[in-house]
């Protein structure tokens, strides 16, 4: 069974600290055992976004802990301009709340022919730890639209 075919297992459950979701996966043969993962809150009045952590790195992993920087791509899309994102807004991490970028740039990272504002973070700055799967990417456009984009990973250097 490959990673394309994993079964989700979802269980909402309330938090003292707010409404996240606590969500078992079970990722078939890419991990034997299943996985315990805090999910941010969501902002329900945000437009998603598309977001990717550390492009070309197939399958997704960060190291936590790792000094060094951490590239995390928005995507433009046809009906969302990542140019129009206020960079001094942008948060992102764990909960989408912790690392501002401490470089930006625009690119056509995809070749899709409209340009993707890449963004840089200090990895220790994200508050990933060992376990998690998922960060936050959060900001608002110069227009004050609410924006958020989620990406999926696996860690590396977080013993067996």
């Amino acid at each position: 069974m490959g990673a394309c075919n994993a079964r989700r297992d979802e269980s909402a459950v309330r938090r003292q600290a707010g409404v996240a979701l606590l969500a078992t996966f079970f990722l078939g043969s890419l991990v034997n055992y299943a996985i315990p993962v805090v999910l941010a809150d969501t902002n329900p009045g945000a437009r998603v976004v598309r977001i990717d952590i550390k492009p070309g790195d197939e399958p997704t992993t960060v190291t936590p802990g790792r000094r060094g920087v951490l590239p995390v791509v928005l995507y433009s899309g046809a009906t969302f301009d990542a140019a129009k994102v206020d960079a001094k807004s942008i948060r992102f991490g764990a909960t989408g709340t912790e690392a501002q970028p401490m470089r930006t740039s625009m690119e056509d990272v995809d070749a899709d022919g409209r340009i993707d504002l890449i963004t840089m973070f200090r990895m220790q700055q994200t508050g990933i730890e060992c376990g998690h799967t998922m960060a936050v990417l959060r900001g608002r456009t110069y227009d004050g639209e609410d924006i958020e984009g989620r990406a999926v990973f696996k860690t590396a250097g977080c013993g067996s």
